[in-house]
């Protein structure tokens, strides 16, 4: 018999709780895309409270579908019963769950439990202070018990998994997050610095790119620019949206800051505002493996972030950048003014980032590894 084009292909639902722009966002746009189509085909499910059309033209515009599935742990019952027949009725092959915490998609992984589905999970951010409940715990040791495999996207997301839930330590991989890091190879001639000059003209350039919220840390930014006073010719952009926005804005317009400060919200044009930054920040209180913290190395920049979870894995103090106890504004002020004062110091830190996101977060090794776990869940489903 004569096979047809695409008989032999997988079929793989890509199912995820995001409900804003992010890091597991950005992974699963990278995933879905550079997965081999001649193997796999791709399918990715939103729940309804996501901003639609954001995340639509991004997977649409690559050619891979996208659904609507109303999964609110509000309502767990209906959540269930809309997951249990999404599934029944798109037959995947594998369920890759995207969960950008620990405690998501809760639902929607209990349906696929129950129809035998060959399931992976990815845990972008498992806190070092993480408090669980006890269903928490039991609830999570009984899909891992289930599951094909987890993949934690550092070393202390899994060291964090085994020690908070107690789940099985050979149930989860470590696959760390990679760039495509050909992005950050400029030779566009659009320029981010004409677009805002009115700001940055002459200055030093710290920016962070985070979402607008209580554990990116963008308080303490601001608690550090406030130090940094002397500076006059410091200015900071800030790119992104969230809930604290309102909120840092009136921060920075009590201090008297508004000269130094631009809130550029949601910006698809990364690599060009990384461009032109001379210092990237991240002053986490937690974080997974922030991929904005290799966008900076990729491109050149040097990076200045708590030393938590993750971000330890990407940067080398005093090589790639500097590293801060999260929530200190004293001590992140401290490491601006030496990297402002010091061009040179920034021109290193920045090759030698480049160099390690080259070396060790590869997008096609992320890629591969990922195919790799797929292969193996086949063959012994």
């Amino acid at each position: 018999m004569v096979k047809r084009i695409g008989q032999d292909k997988k079929k793989i639902i890509y199912f995820t709780d995001s409900r804003g722009w992010g890091g597991a966002e950005k992974y699963l746009i990278d995933l879905v895309t550079a997965i081999d189509r001649d193997k796999y085909d791709p399918e990715v499910i939103f729940p309804m409270e996501v901003e639609k059309r954001s995340f639509e033209e991004c997977f649409i515009e690559r050619g891979v579908s996208v659904e609507w599935v109303n999964t609110s742990n509000r309502y767990p019952f209906l959540s269930f019963i809309r997951s249990f027949y999404c599934f029944i009725n798109k037959k995947p092959d594998l369920i890759h769950f995207n969960l950008s915490w620990p405690s998501f998609c809760r639902y929607p992984i209990l349906a696929a439990i129950l129809l035998g589905k060959v399931i992976v999970l990815t845990e972008h951010l498992v806190p070092h202070n993480y408090k669980v409940e006890p269903y928490e715990k039991f609830y999570k040791r009984f899909i891992y018990s289930r599951i094909f495999q987890a993949i934690a996207v550092c070393s202390e997301n899994k060291s964090n998994l085994i020690h908070f839930f107690e789940v099985p330590e050979e149930k989860v991989t470590v696959i760390r997050n990679g760039i495509n890091i050909s992005r950050f190879q400029l030779s566009d001639s659009r320029n981010v610095r004409d677009r805002i000059s009115h700001l940055t003209n002459g200055k030093t350039v710290v920016s962070t790119v985070a979402r607008l919220a209580e554990h990116k840390g963008h308080c303490f930014l601001i608690k550090a620019a406030r130090r940094l006073m002397h500076l006059s010719d410091l200015c900071f952009l800030i790119v992104g949206e969230g809930p604290l926005k309102e909120l840092l804005v009136q921060d920075v317009k009590d201090s008297g800051m508004e000269d130094r400060f631009l809130f550029l919200g949601f910006r698809g044009d990364i690599p060009y505002i990384l461009s032109k930054t001379d210092i990237f920040v991240l002053p986490s209180l937690f974080e997974g493996l922030p991929l904005t913290v290799l966008e900076a190395m990729a491109a050149g920049k040097p990076v200045i972030a708590s030393n938590v979870s993750g971000i330890v894995e990407e940067v080398r103090n005093g090589e790639t950048g500097i590293l801060i106890p999260p929530g200190d504004p004293v001590a992140l002020s401290r490491a601006i003014e030496v990297l402002a004062r010091d061009p040179e110091k920034r021109k290193q830190m920045g090759a030698e980032g480049r160099k390690r996101v080259e070396k060790h977060f590869n997008y096609f090794r992320m890629i591969t590894e990922t195919e790799q776990l797929y292969n193996s869940a086949f063959s012994t489903s």
